[in-house]
């Protein structure tokens, strides 16, 4: 088994591993800063949902608008 195991942390606080480990197998767990990359990747997918956000409220913004210029 390698020394080292990288893992994540899911949105319920649990840590997942990469790789399985052996039931009972006694772990220490090291919080890590992200690498460069990983925070450019981070700051990538902020902006891209940044982005989706913005168009969505555009697009909802236009169904408003265009439903306010239609007669009734």
């Amino acid at each position: 088994m390698p020394d080292a195991i990288a893992g994540v942390v899911n949105q319920d606080g649990l840590v997942v591993p990469a790789t399985p480990l052996p039931t009972g197998a006694a772990v220490k767990i090291l919080v890590c800063e992200p690498t460069e990359e990983e925070q450019a990747l981070q700051e990538e997918l902020d902006a891209w949902r940044l982005a989706a956000a913005n168009s969505l409220e555009t697009v909802e913004r236009m169904l408003e608008e265009s439903d306010a210029d239609e007669p009734r």
